[in-house]
């Protein structure tokens, strides 16, 4: 109290109301957050962004037919298993959202076990995935997601979850541990099911996505389910291509790596996915405009607590200028992919 009394006596009128105002905030906000999301997220329904960054990772389980337009996960026989390989994982947050997904399954179990006084097999709840590998390239988020998911409610029923630091954009730099743990052997299709899913990240891949794409189907057997960022067809105009290109040098993603739709088919396609299993689904209109939004009236809220003007809020400041000039103008687009092995 008497030092608290020092600080009052010590400062100006304006500093004083800023000190007893509101921006003793920071003494309260939990560390670490509650989450760590970090994706573009779908925003048809909420303005919270960690909300929109789950729904975007329903959205594309949906497109993939894994969950229902619910959002629940669809029924699957007992005899069927499915692995995920989840690449750029960030610190966790869908990770732990994956392993809490249940489906539903029927058929395949004993009946003194699952049925009911008649004798018929109960419909059972499991784990949508039977196996979760997770990849992240930066060491202190592969931690930090080890820890989220060893903390959270579903860890005990998902003891085959396992995290790797790697380069996912460079299978062939996958140490042993990491391959041994993907499947090698292709699957069958009536009992076991390979995916990959990349969550708005596949666009920051140096030097291109092909190398993933190419070991998923050879090697992995794997069906791909991802968000990612295209290119209109027809292209932007030239000046609007070169501002995205000068843009993607200071982002450090390779301009090289925004392709058309028939562009990214054909990159599929080279990698041995069949034409005719390729999905292509434009949700821009739920992206864009709510990021570039969110972003921009986050910084307000924060100034209000005494927390705004920092760094980290103005380098995201500067992105939510970008997300608005894609939603006005349509130069990148928000696809969700899925092709089938």
């Amino acid at each position: 109290m008497h030092l608290l009394s020092f600080l009052r006596k010590s400062k100006t009128s304006n500093e004083t109301s800023s000190l007893y105002g509101l921006d003793h905030a920071a003494l309260n906000l939990p560390v670490p957050p509650p989450s760590m999301w970090m994706n573009l997220g779908y925003w048809k329904d909420t303005t919270d962004f960690p909300t929109a960054c789950a729904a975007l990772l329903d959205q594309v389980l949906i497109t993939a037919s894994l969950l229902d337009e619910n959002g629940d996960a669809t029924s699957h026989s007992t005899e069927k298993r499915l692995r995920l390989l989840d690449v750029g994982i960030g610190c966790g947050d869908q990770s732990v959202r994956i392993l809490g997904y249940k489906r539903r399954m029927h058929g395949g179990v004993a009946a003194n076990d699952n049925s009911d006084l008649d004798g018929n097999i109960k419909d059972m709840t499991a784990p949508l995935f039977d196996s979760y590998v997770g990849i992240t390239s930066i060491p202190v988020q592969a931690q930090f997601a080890k820890q989220r998911i060893e903390s959270s409610k579903h860890s005990q029923s998902n003891l085959r979850a396992q995290i790797f630091c790697a380069d996912a954009a460079n299978p062939l730099s996958w140490d042993t541990k990491l391959k041994t743990s993907l499947s090698a052997a292709p699957p069958s299709h009536e009992t076991e099911e390979n995916w990959l899913l990349a969550l708005d990240t596949l666009y920051h891949f140096s030097p291109s996505r092909a190398p993933l794409f190419k070991y998923t189907h050879s090697t992995l057997h794997a069906s791909i389910m991802a968000f990612d960022l295209l290119l209109p067809t027809p292209k932007p105009s030239f000046w609007a291509r070169l501002l995205l290109r000068i843009l993607c040098l200071f982002a450090g993603t390779p301009y090289t790596n925004f392709l058309t739709q028939d562009e990214y088919t054909a990159l599929l396609v080279d990698a041995g996915y069949d034409l005719s299993k390729i999905i292509f689904r434009d949700i821009s209109d739920d992206v864009f405009h709510g990021i570039a939004g969110y972003i921009n009236s986050r910084e307000e809220v924060l100034k209000a607590y005494g927390l705004g003007g920092s760094k980290g809020m103005k380098k995201y400041g500067g992105a939510g200028k970008l997300f608005g000039w894609w939603a006005r103008t349509g130069v990148v687009k928000g696809f969700i992919i899925v092709a089938r092995a």
